[in-house]
């Protein structure tokens, strides 16, 4: 998203590429036990996480207006892979980084 958001804003902005955490090799992953499908015996610990975690925009949402914090739904514009239900594919970074843009023309404006 880093890449797009270089793009969109242009020469007057300095995007600084966010971390990248667990990808470290000489580690290994200590969440790779709780990849899709993979649960095994978490399963049970993680059940209704997807229902429960479709609100968590109301919940950053209030968080957000109580600070005066501007705030975007990521999930409003997109969704995880289909690949892994985790990561955004291709064409979801490339919208993401269009609508982080916008706000921030937006908040600078």
């Amino acid at each position: 998203m880093a890449r797009v958001l270089r793009r969109e804003l242009g020469d007057g902005f300095w995007i600084v590429e966010e971390g990248l955490n667990g990808r470290t090799p000489v580690w290994d992953d200590p969440l790779e036990r709780f990849r899709i499908g993979r649960l095994g015996q978490f399963a049970e610990e993680f059940a209704g996480a997807v229902e429960r975690s479709r609100d968590l925009a109301r919940h950053y949402a209030a968080v957000a207006d109580a600070r005066s914090c501007p705030w975007i739904d990521a999930g409003a514009h997109v969704g995880s892979s289909d690949h892994d239900g985790i990561h955004l594919d291709a064409p979801s970074h490339e919208r993401l980084g269009v609508v982080v843009a916008h706000h921030v023309r937006r908040l600078l404006a």
